[in-house]
């Protein structure tokens, strides 16, 4: 069946569909705020509910891989109403951010960040999905681009933001605030969003692939938090087991008569270089900027509102500045955030350290950072078919 978006007669087209994608926007900003803000906030999370560090990280990892059913999400919005699936994954997200809120000890906070990537996992996917179907061909680029701005907007300002709530009213706001903004955006998209679905025949869910890849992601997880504590048989098995799981999901995908994620689209050199390049530079980006928040406040003593606002970033380039300063005898180190232009540097006063790791780290960085740019026409070519489903609709095709 050809899934092409084409043009519409002027009376199927949503007169309030600019309403709609404000509602839109407001969840979709809400996931990205809370993925990054919960980064400045686990300090003092910390000293409230005890824990470990290596529990909290779960807060942070809980959420994304539950995140990581994303592409379920996307075939399930396709299967039983694009709508429904977002407003469904707004309930989550704002009974998730209930039950962090509320949380008095680790193990209530993951559940609850586990519930919020649940929902996130089905708003992202299904609101995008919305926003292609329901603009004419002639505003469709520029509402994608309002949704793609406003998520990057919202994960770049998501630490300052998260500071300055924690620092005003306590580390349970970054959740609270979710739920009055999350009911009145489920409610102007019940007022102003239509229901679409995709009607092909014989669409099905793929739970064995979807399993085996969450399975995949847990034990990659488990092995990264744990490989400084465990013994190093236990950080194998961690890792021998899912790289099994990995080749098994690639085994169940090939043989599926709907894969979750089709391989084939791997075939396409321009997809993979967009793909392997966002996510080397998703990992060193929110690697650092979760050290960075750490740092910032246990080592230097800064409150969270403080750390927040260093955490947004100066247009100065980065591997100009990490080649000088790395030779300074009192070197800085850079941390970067996906504000403005998206590569951007703030530079902090470190005691000295040696010159070789500060410039392995600047190297490191500049690897993302050049990467990332690379990658960001490549990916307006190779992903923009891949909207609201693994499978993918051409909406423009290539």
């Amino acid at each position: 069946m050809n899934t092409t978006v084409s043009a519409r007669p002027a009376s199927d087209i949503n007169p309030q569909r600019w309403l709609s994608l404000a509602a839109l926007c407001v969840l979709t900003g809400l996931v990205w705020l809370t993925a990054t803000d919960i980064s400045i906030a686990l300090p003092t999370i910390g000293q409230a509910l005890g824990g470990s560090m290596d529990s909290l990280q779960w807060a942070v990892n809980g959420y994304f891989l539950a995140g990581s059913l994303i592409v379920l999400g996307g075939r399930l919005s396709d299967m039983k109403g694009r709508r429904k699936i977002f407003i469904i994954g707004g309930f989550l997200l704002i009974l998730g951010s209930v039950v962090s809120g509320s949380a008095g000890s680790t193990s209530q906070l993951v559940i609850g960040r586990v519930i919020e990537g649940v929902g996130a996992a089905a708003i992202l996917p299904s609101s995008l999905a919305i926003v292609a179907v329901q603009f004419p061909e002639n505003e469709r680029a520029r509402a994608i681009a309002i949704w793609i701005a406003v998520a990057w907007g919202c994960q770049g300002i998501g630490p300052l933001i998260g500071g300055g709530l924690i620092q005003a009213f306590g580390w349970q706001a970054i959740f609270w605030i979710n739920v009055p903004l999350g009911i009145a955006a489920i409610w102007l998209v019940l007022k102003t969003t239509p229901e679409t679905f995709n009607t092909r025949e014989g669409a099905k869910l793929d739970i064995p692939g979807a399993a085996v890849l969450t399975s995949a992601l847990i034990l990659l997880s488990y092995g990264l938090v744990e490989c400084d504590s465990a013994s190093l048989p236990t950080v194998f098995l961690y890792f021998g087991g899912s790289a099994l799981l990995f080749a098994l999901f690639v085994f169940v995908e090939s043989r599926a008569s709907e894969p979750l994620v089709p391989l084939s689209v791997f075939r396409r050199p321009a997809f993979m270089g967009a793909v392997s390049a966002n996510l080397l530079a998703n990992i060193v980006f929110s690697a650092v900027i979760f050290i960075m928040a750490l740092y910032l406040q246990v080592v230097m003593g800064y409150g969270a509102l403080k750390a927040g606002a260093l955490l947004l970033g100066d247009p100065r380039g980065a591997s100009r500045q990490c080649s000088r300063r790395a030779s300074n005898p009192a070197p800085d180190l850079p941390t970067p955030n996906r504000a403005g232009d998206g590569h951007s540097w703030r530079w902090l006063p470190l005691p000295h350290r040696p010159r070789w790791k500060l410039r392995l780290a600047a190297a490191w960085l500049h690897l993302g950072r050049g990467w990332d740019r690379s990658a960001d026409h490549t990916c307006r070519r190779a992903c923009r078919w891949l909207v609201g489903r693994g499978r993918g609709r051409r909406l423009w095709g290539l």
